[in-house]
């Protein structure tokens, strides 16, 4: 009976950047299968749990026109100013002329928005704030929406729309139907229509 000389080991995680270095073994032979020289593994961090402990027991909702929408706007406006490339984009118009889908007649749409053109406006008792960015009738529509920490957005209704959110910074816990989610920076989730 022959069996492997192979050493197995576990699964590598790739996503954090886990490798397997391969290289020459010192043998004058010939070389059939590379060896394995070193496995890198990367350390994890410990995980803190999105748990029930960490929240908040009482929702206060802020007076109208109070420091915290300003707190809010100035953290946006404070992580757009890290940006590298800040000012490339100052001349760029927002709006062009384009051709309507259906009858092909020339209109001035608004075609691009940039960071320095977020200015979005207090909803629901200033518990939240939003700004619509784009719209193509009832086709499609986009839109930011800044919920602060600890921070509530009620529900509504789909209608016959779908929503598609990407979370930029912190973590969202959200419930579609009878499914509970959280989604963490980097993340994205859908509410169909």
């Amino acid at each position: 009976v022959r069996r492997s000389k192979r050493v197995p080991y576990k699964p590598l995680e790739w996503w954090r950047l886990e490798k397997v270095v391969f290289g020459r073994d010192n043998t004058d032979g010939p070389i059939l299968v590379p060896q394995i020289k070193e496995i890198i593994r990367i350390p994890k961090e410990p995980v803190v749990p999105l748990g029930k402990k960490g929240r908040a027991r009482k929702r206060t909702t802020p007076a109208p026109n109070s420091k915290v929408t300003e707190k809010i706007v100035e953290k946006i406006i404070e992580v757009a100013t890290d940006n590298p490339e800040e000012g490339w984009d100052e001349d760029t118009p927002d709006t062009a002329n384009v051709k309507t889908y259906r009858t092909g007649e020339e209109v001035t749409r608004r075609i691009a928005f940039t960071a320095k053109m977020f200015k979005p406006t207090a909803a629901a008792n200033n518990e939240w704030l939003f700004q619509k960015i784009f719209g193509d009738g009832d086709f499609m529509a986009a839109g930011q929406v800044v919920i602060p920490p600890k921070g509530r957005k009620p529900s509504k209704q789909t209608k016959d729309n779908t929503f598609i959110f990407f979370v930029i910074e912190g973590a969202v816990n959200l419930k579609i139907s009878d499914t509970s989610l959280i989604i963490a920076s980097g993340g994205m989730f859908m509410i169909p229509r």
